[in-house]
């Protein structure tokens, strides 16, 4: 077990959904889909330390929008990975102690681009470390799948490709490097609500395309997303015409390769090939909308 001062660090990357099919329905009402997750290297950032018993800590930018939306800590997704790690470690007899986690929450909240999921997958990883745990892969995957598909995913950041209802996993050994800006309009739009209007849309399911590993260059990878799409896109848009507005000003920036909603929305993202030109791209869209949440990142690529 870690000693009293030691604390681990972690980052919590953004993931981006470079395309979103849905190719069908459970009887339960999820849906099953198909989509290229990557993550990037800018997100939240947390910090585990020994305490006297199980505590959150929120700061950050998007720290009061958090708390406000969750005003008691214990329903945080963070917490209860936590407890339910320790739940499993004590099961099988493993040393471990309660832990003070700070979360700085930079991603912004119910953004379509995993940030709930990628802190609790954060948490898992750290706390394996921190309390010295020896838990195998397929039980680390039992317990993220319990608190949630996209934490499942969200237990290794290089790109991957999803099938299920999230929960199936293929790993990319790769994927070439690019720069993405993130812009966020900061107005709500729940994963559930955008799911429900998209089942009253009477929709036509895709069909697998089967995973693509051969991306080889910016290039090929462009081509490929050039042929698919997001399917909540424009369910997301009737929900909010905001996002609309945020594709539009991505698409009217030099050099933009590529726009697109992440996920249910209403972050979108649009795809760069250079630091600089992303950096100008991010300048004019904050001086043209201030309001907005504006980011660049670059994308992991492996």
């Amino acid at each position: 077990m870690a000693h009293d001062e030691t604390i681990i660090e972690v980052l919590a990357p953004a993931k981006l959904n470079l395309f979103l099919h849905i190719t069908g329905k459970r009887d339960d009402g999820f849906h099953f889909l198909e989509s290229l997750f990557v993550y990037c290297d800018f997100g939240d950032r947390l910090k585990i330390s020994s305490a006297s018993d199980f505590e959150l800590e929120i700061s950050g930018p998007f720290g009061p929008v958090l708390a406000e939306l969750c005003p008691d800590n214990n329903d945080n997704l963070i917490l209860k990975a936590a407890r339910k790690l320790a739940g499993y470690a004590e099961e099988k007899g493993m040393d471990i102690c309660p832990v003070h986690i700070a979360l700085q929450k930079n991603i912004p909240v119910a953004a379509g681009v995993g940030g709930g999921s990628a802190d609790a997958a954060a948490v898992l990883g750290g706390l394996i470390e921190f309390w010295g745990l020896d838990v195998s892969d397929d039980d680390l995957h039992k317990i993220a799948l319990e608190l949630g598909a996209d934490v499942t995913a969200s237990l290794s950041f290089g790109p991957k490709w999803v099938t299920g209802i999230g929960e199936v996993i293929s790993p990319l050994e790769a994927i070439p490097s690019f720069y993405v800006v993130l812009v966020n309009p900061c107005v709500p739009l729940s994963t559930p609500s955008v799911f429900k209007a998209y089942s009253e849309s009477d929709p036509i399911f895709e069909n697998e395309r089967g995973a693509q590993t051969n991306f080889g260059s910016l290039e090929s990878l462009l081509e490929f997303l050039g042929q698919s799409k997001n399917q909540l896109e424009n369910v997301a848009v009737g929900l909010e015409s905001e996002i609309d507005e945020v594709l539009n000003s991505l698409l009217n920036q030099s050099d933009c390769q590529l726009a697109r909603m992440s996920g249910s929305g209403p972050t979108c993202f649009g795809i760069f090939t250079d630091l600089i030109t992303a950096e100008k791209a991010l300048d004019e869209i904050e001086t043209s909308h201030p309001d907005w949440w504006v980011e660049v990142a670059n994308v992991l690529g492996k």
